[in-house]
């Protein structure tokens, strides 16, 4: 069966953070009803969201739900077979990767997620800001 704790054995292996900082990332599941992870470095910055069983219309509904407005380009579906596994299960991921939108001072508005209330935010990337505005007040 597929589930949040399956998922955690199979896929929650240490990363490093892709694209903010060299601090190793983890998975983190933010919704355990719908499987919906991310992938986040100890300052909360967002490298991936993960849909697990989803569509791509799913994770671009959620993501438009925390502010971002994700252009299919930036998505992908993957798909892990029996084999890959070591189950009858198969899984389809849909996942969106934190793409830089290059702005013209290098500091473009970057996904995170609030170490105290774990909401999702938009702040600069190299803000250094942990929390999001409604905890920093």
């Amino acid at each position: 069966m597929i589930n949040e704790e399956f998922i955690r054995s199979v896929f929650n292996i240490p990363l490093k953070c892709f694209g903010h900082c060299d601090k190793e990332a983890s998975l983190r599941f933010v919704n355990s009803k719908t499987l919906t992870a991310c992938v986040t470095c100890p300052d909360g910055y967002v490298s991936r969201v993960i849909m697990y069983d989803a569509e791509i219309a799913d994770i671009k509904n959620f993501l438009h739900s925390v502010g971002v407005d994700a252009k299919d380009q930036e998505l992908r579906v993957a798909t892990r077979h029996p084999w890959d596994l070591a189950t009858d299960a198969t899984l389809r991921e849909v996942y969106w990767t934190q793409n830089y939108r290059r702005s013209s001072d290098g500091n473009p508005q970057s996904l995170f997620i609030c170490s105290k209330c774990s909401n999702f935010f938009m702040q600069p990337l190299h803000s250094g800001s942990r929390v999001c505005g409604n905890c920093s007040n």
